[in-house]
């Protein structure tokens, strides 16, 4: 259903973020990547699985128009090499990542300033209708190979980008193992008395 009235579309972000908030910003060194590159920005986001129909693009890469002073849709998540990301956070809450593979093909992607976008919608109690929302990364500049001495950066950010995603997936482990043992020993240990004596 579009206006997402499934269980999935209850997960809401925490209590101290809103639905397109950064959770984790692009990193890149000195604000460039070149081409060949990779750039990543997570956002607190609702479920995607009753939105399909109305979010044409989840996450769009935008680059920025010197003519028009505006940012504007360069790609979308209809491109290979652009990636939407859905997971659960801290078991409740769910992220959004958008994903861009930048090509090596100067001709098609230019150098400039671009950002990423994410959309979504979710569903709402007190309206009919889902609500739309958006988020949006820091800006970098995309450049042409050998201008920039990024150095080993791009791969520390990707063991680390692991790094928290394993972490995360640990604790969901623990507490899951956790809860799992609290009923066990309610179930075994911790039997009801009926109050007589022996």
């Amino acid at each position: 259903h579009p206006g997402g009235n499934s269980l999935l579309d209850s997960r809401k972000p925490p209590f101290w973020g809103s639905y397109g908030d950064l959770v984790q910003d692009v990193s890149v060194s000195n604000g460039k990547i070149e081409h060949g590159g990779y750039v990543s920005a997570s956002f607190w986001c609702s479920a995607p699985a009753n939105s399909q129909i109305i979010v044409k693009s989840f996450c769009d890469v935008e680059k920025y128009n010197q003519n028009s002073n505006k940012y504007e849709t360069f790609l979308n998540d209809h491109d290979w090499n652009v990636r939407f990301l859905w997971r659960r956070k801290y078991l409740y809450f769910s992220s959004c990542s958008c994903e861009w593979f930048i090509e090596n093909d100067l001709n098609f992607i230019p150098d400039g300033k671009y950002r990423l976008r994410l959309n979504g919608a979710y569903a709402s109690k007190d309206a009919e209708t889902p609500k739309f929302y958006s988020g949006i990364s820091s800006s970098f500049q995309v450049i042409s190979p050998g201008h920039n001495d990024m150095g080993t950066h791009h791969t520390h950010l990707e063991i680390s980008k692991y790094f928290i995603y394993l972490f995360d997936e640990v604790l969901v482990f623990i507490s899951i193992t956790l809860l799992l043992l609290w009923k066990l020993i309610r179930s075994c240990c911790l039997k009801p008395t009926n109050g007589k004596a022996k």
